[in-house]
């Protein structure tokens, strides 16, 4: 009986995630999927080797894009439909593992269930699941609640399990860098020791190393396939994630801070966004060092409790230490703070909520138990209806970029991106206006200021293109792209004195270069004979 209890959730659980995806399999490419799937070559035509040795996305991720090309079928464009349809199914697995997982470490079947529907529903996971590129969390969430099954139930058979485990591992981290998390959870199982009373004296409570060697070789093996492109790194914009360039104790007690926020949207998830670049995700020195010692006091309150409440300590460590490749506590990443990258960490907190409503269907009471089955459905239903609206921004392209910046007013990246979507448009006027948007965000942001430009160039306004630049080079003086750019539009609109003295910076900056040298001697002949007709024309 109890294993057939565990078929039919397993069921509902899968057309849970059918249902709340299906609307979205009709949606069309958007926002990066453009680079990553359109723009690049294919792996069959670019070759294994060197697929393999190139750096296609992130630090590899080949196994992500690879399956991204395996949807690509015959048509040029591809159409989106497979895609789409590929990503539900994953969710739907990632989903099946975490309801496995949750009876692994002795959660009930009503615990596992209601805890995995919240995970399968929660508006916070649209990004990795609606949108087509988030496929990289779905891969390297799935393989590390794989490799966390095999842990639990001590990698079976024979050894092979051990074997296998590794191989999950690598194939998470070729998904996404993410996965590094794995022999943390791992770890911090073995330490909590969930569903068991280990005492200190228990041999069970030991910690085997056998599992993180097989991880460390693992580990190694993708460092070793990453070494050709791990030189170069990965570019960080500081408009995607000003956190980056700030010392790093600066940079810590900050994620301390958006760690806190993460875990606010996974209880509460209101005001939910697609872009939190600057500056919609505010920094706030005293909320991070709040924030850090907060961290502080649950680490210690984890470790007091670990032997009274070992399930639920383990539910609770998960959250952050899934979060250790992601957070920027350990190291900058590519962005300050996304709703995709949450996905993951989301399920200690759902499964911790899964064990409440459980346990209130213990209650002797059966008004009680009446409430708990009411309160997951409106729960589950709530969360549905927003994980609907939310995934609504995906239609399209267009609409995506329309959407964002209207749902995130504060990030000049959605400004930034809204313009060059209206400027292919040929919206030009409204493009402008976005840029411009843009630039009261963050006016020292060089993307926005050159695209800006390019358009009231092509409308004319050579004048309004050199004010641009001008209002750039007083916030980045030394900038010596936008410096060389404005010298010439300052000789095309005939300011010849204005011209010469952004040429002489120009040179101070680097005078090797010869083109800088010969913009100086142009315009300061320029600006010289400029000076003798002003002075012959004015009357004596």
């Amino acid at each position: 009986m109890p294993r057939l209890s565990n078929i039919f959730a397993a069921a509902a659980l899968v057309l849970t995630v059918v249902l709340v995806n299906l609307h979205t399999h009709g949606y069309g490419f958007a926002y990066d999927d453009t680079a990553v799937i359109l723009e690049r070559e294919p792996v069959w035509e670019q070759g294994w080797g060197e697929f393999l040795l190139d750096r296609p996305w992130g630090l590899g991720r080949h196994v992500t894009v690879a399956s991204l090309d395996f949807n690509r079928g015959g048509g040029n464009p591809p159409d989106p439909a497979p895609f789409h349809l590929t990503n539900t199914a994953l969710a739907a697995v990632v989903v099946l593992a975490l309801f496995a997982l949750a009876r692994g470490i002795g959660l009930s079947t009503t615990a596992a269930f209601a805890g995995s529907l919240l995970f399968a529903v929660h508006p916070l996971h649209v990004d990795a699941v609606v949108n087509i590129i988030g496929r990289a969390e779905l891969l390297s969430a799935g393989f590390v609640v794989a490799v966390l099954l095999l842990h639990i139930t001590g990698y079976p058979p024979m050894g092979f399990g051990l074997t296998a485990a590794g191989v999950l591992f690598l194939a998470g981290l070729e998904s996404k860098e993410s996965a590094a998390c794995a022999p943390l959870l791992a770890l911090a199982y073995d330490f909590f020791r969930p569903g068991r009373a280990a005492s200190s004296g228990d041999a069970g409570s030991r910690i085997h190393i056998g599992p993180y060697v097989t991880f460390a070789l693992a580990l190694a093996a993708w460092l070793a396939l990453a070494a050709t492109h791990l030189p170069t790194g990965v570019e960080i914009d500081w408009i995607d994630n000003p956190l980056a360039f700030m010392p790093a104790p600066e940079r810590v007690i900050h994620a301390s801070a958006i760690l806190w926020r993460y875990l606010g949207l996974v209880v509460w998830p209101t005001g939910l966004r697609a872009d939190r670049a600057f500056d919609e995700t505010p920094l706030d020195s005293q909320a991070g060092s709040a924030g850090l010692v907060a961290w502080l006091v649950v680490a210690v309150v984890l470790v007091l409790t670990r032997k009274k409440a070992p399930t639920v300590a383990f539910l609770l460590a998960w959250f952050p230490l899934s979060f250790a490749v992601t957070s920027n506590l350990v190291f900058p990443i590519g962005t300050i703070m996304a709703e995709r990258l949450a996905y993951l960490p989301s399920a200690g907190p759902c499964l911790l909520a899964g064990l409440g409503f459980a346990r209130m269907q213990t209650s002797a009471s059966r008004l009680t138990r009446g409430l708990g089955h009411i309160a997951l459905l409106a729960c589950a239903l709530t969360l549905a209806l927003a994980y609907h609206g939310r995934s609504l921004v995906w239609t399209s392209q267009a609409h995506y970029h329309a959407q964002t910046a209207v749902d995130s007013p504060r990030s000049a990246k959605a400004h930034y991106n809204n313009g060059l979507a209206l400027a292919r448009a040929d919206r030009k006027d409204q493009a402008v206006s976005a840029f411009r948007r843009a630039l009261a965000i963050a006016p020292d942001f060089y993307l926005a200021t050159d695209y800006l430009t390019r358009l009231l160039r092509e409308q004319g306004d050579l004048v309004g293109a050199a004010d641009a630049y001008a209002a750039y080079v007083e916030r980045r003086p030394n900038d010596e792209r936008a410096l060389f750019e404005l010298a010439h539009l300052y000789e095309k609109t005939g300011r010849l004195q204005l011209g010469h003295q952004i040429a002489q910076r120009l040179a101070e900056l680097n005078s090797a270069d010869p083109d800088y040298t010969q913009l100086l001697n142009r315009l300061e002949a320029a600006a010289r004979a400029q000076r003798v007709r002003e002075h012959r024309e004015t009357p004596h």
